[in-house]
């Protein structure tokens, strides 16, 4: 990128002088914890990105519990503060099943890393925290989802609250996972071992192929700075960066001001739409953001070369879907998230995906879990399945439909072949990966990467195919490169003694 200054200083002074990020426009974060107990996720992720310096107490308080209840921890396989009461029990049975393999590997590990006391204190927590803890979520997410799953099963209050107890202990699927599932369903309460957790992989299996299965490789997903101008230098498709600010300047790919076009505004580093927001150009030099905020060009300038003091943002141009997917949108951009892994061979293999849209009031990101809708891809032929929320209220359930009446069950998306082929192509370009969540936008003139995660949580996928990851092929995959880890480490064991 070449570099040209912003003309607008930071310091500058008069009526176009920036703002500090306290002074910057921005939606003020109305959190209550009301909100909270509802569990309104879509209330709480619009305050995280509308409110990414936790000014709003609520916000402090969730990261404070949260802190608590998950304190850092310098494991290689992480635990949750409440222990998984299977851990007791990881090495029973013969089963050499996909789920099995990936259950008992991440029990094991996370066991025999743990010296004595450390097993001892776990102990503890089985008779002390485990129950009161689970007893809590229990009640909580009955009082949510209860009533509503009683009138479409026939199941009373208290029969929910066994089974979650019984699936928590049994398999330690807590009772927000028991609804996202759909576990009250009996047919897929009978498949409940297949299923694999978001803690199994994200801090556990994930952790293992990055330690024993990374080929060295130091590209990155997870600065959008360097992932651009990665994929733009071995010519995989991403969405063009027009200025980067850092440090309190901006600095523009040409000339030396915004152009006249809408922008989206994010976080070089962030994640979950946190502090991104788009501006549409309005003419007359002006630009108005997501929540209605006018400024001149000079004014905006200076307000992203504020924010950039504390974090540095990236800025491109605001996208738009294919005409043929515009109609299942409220204005935010919808994506597919598509996973690919490495298989048996060394190639790059599609295994899940799924169409995601924005709905109600958040026209900015279509992410799941800010209280969009997804639908799962059907690999085959493109073809969209019914569309859910994450599951944890009874707000959406499962529909044929968008909110603006258009149909999405069976719809078929656009340029399918060409995702599958560019997913292929970017996974190659970054070798050192065993598995990346690519997240694709449709657009008139073919597939563009927006970005890749290279932990992606598998449970938007569980919950849109109603089936679990421990049946299907990317289980497979993700057995198959735990044996390899583990061998791998096994291997290198003797030269590290």
């Amino acid at each position: 990128m070449r570099s040209h200054t912003s003309t607008v200083s930071p310091v500058a002074s008069g009526s176009e002088a920036s703002r500090s990020p306290d002074e910057a426009p921005h939606v003020e974060s109305n959190l209550r914890f009301r909100d909270v107990l509802r569990g309104d996720i879509a209330k709480i992720q619009g305050a995280l990105r509308t409110d990414p310096h936790l000014s709003n107490p609520v916000l402090r308080l969730i990261f404070a519990v949260l802190r608590w209840i998950e304190p850092p921890r310098d494991q290689l396989m992480e635990l949750p503060f409440c222990p998984p009461l299977p851990i007791l029990w990881a090495e029973r049975g013969n089963d050499a099943s996909s789920a099995a393999t990936l259950h008992k590997t991440y029990l094991r590990e996370a066991w025999l890393e743990r010296n004595g006391w450390s097993r001892a204190k776990l102990a503890a927590k089985f008779f002390t925290v485990w129950p009161v803890l689970n007893l809590v979520l229990i009640v909580w997410l009955t009082w949510l989802n209860g009533r509503a799953v009683k009138g479409r099963t026939g199941k009373g209050l208290l029969h929910q609250m066994r089974e979650q107890a019984l699936v928590a202990a049994r398999y330690h699927i807590l009772s927000p996972w028991y609804y996202i599932f759909d576990l009250h369903d009996d047919s897929h309460r009978q498949r409940a071992y297949e299923y694999i957790q978001r803690f199994e992989t994200k801090s556990g299996i994930y952790r293992l192929f990055k330690r024993y299965l990374r080929t060295g490789g130091k590209n990155t997903l997870n600065n959008k700075e360097k992932f651009a101008e990665y994929c733009r230098a071995h010519g995989v498709r991403t969405v063009p960066v027009l200025a980067i600010a850092k440090a309190g300047r901006l600095s523009f790919d040409t000339g030396s001001q915004l152009p006249d076009t809408d922008l989206f505004v994010k976080p070089i580093t962030g994640n979950g739409g946190t502090g991104a927001d788009w501006w549409h150009y309005a003419g007359n030099d002006s630009f108005v953001s997501s929540g209605g905020q006018s400024l001149p060009r000079a004014e905006l300038q200076a307000y992203i070369e504020s924010i950039s003091v504390e974090q540095p943002y990236l800025v491109s141009p605001r996208l738009s879907n294919h005409p043929a997917l515009t109609d299942l949108s409220n204005g935010a951009l919808g994506t597919v998230r598509v996973v690919s892994i490495q298989d048996e061979h060394g190639g790059y293999e599609v295994t899940d995906a799924v169409f995601r849209m924005a709905v109600g009031s958040n026209t900015v990101i279509d992410n799941f879990h800010a209280g969009g809708l997804a639908a799962n891809v059907a690999r085959s032929n493109a073809e969209l399945g019914l569309a859910t929320d994450l599951g944890l209220r009874p707000d959406w359930g499962w529909r044929e439909s968008h909110p603006s009446g258009a149909i999405i069950a069976g719809r078929k998306l656009p340029c399918w072949s060409e995702t599958i082929q560019l997913v292929q192509r970017a996974h190659a370009a970054f070798p050192d990966r065993i598995i990346i969540g690519w997240d694709v936008a449709i657009l008139a003139d073919g597939p563009c990467l927006i970005e890749g995660n290279g932990a992606p949580d598998l449970d938007i996928h569980q919950r849109c195919s109603r089936t679990p990851v421990g049946r299907t092929r990317l289980g497979e995959l993700l057995a198959f490169h735990t044996r390899r880890a583990l061998a791998a480490r096994d291997a290198a064991a003797p030269a590290t003694a």
